[in-house]
């Protein structure tokens, strides 16, 4: 018999209910996709560069289409604009 964690519980709970444009990951659950630390990808949606994420209070939560959507494309073409747009806005001012 195979267990399974908490986890992935609420993972085929959250996708068995929702389709992924109404679905909204935990960080945990986006550093396990992503096979990075949790406080990794805290950093990185506080800086911007992971699109689709909200913090709501203290959490972050991500959405998940275009999580997946970013991904799909590469992955780094946000992180690429947010740079550009530190940069133009630097040299701006």
């Amino acid at each position: 018999m195979t267990s399974i964690t908490t986890l992935q519980y609420h993972w085929v709970a959250m996708s068995s209910v929702k389709s992924p444009e109404e679905r909204w990951l935990t960080a945990e659950q986006v550093a396990d996709l992503l096979q990075m630390d949790v406080q990794v990808i805290r950093r990185k949606a506080a800086r911007g560069q992971i699109p689709g994420a909200a913090k709501v209070g203290r959490v972050w939560r991500f959405n998940e289409a275009v999580l997946r959507q970013w991904l799909a494309s590469g992955g780094d073409a946000h992180r690429r604009a947010t740079q550009d747009e530190g940069e133009t806005g630097a040299a701006a001012g």
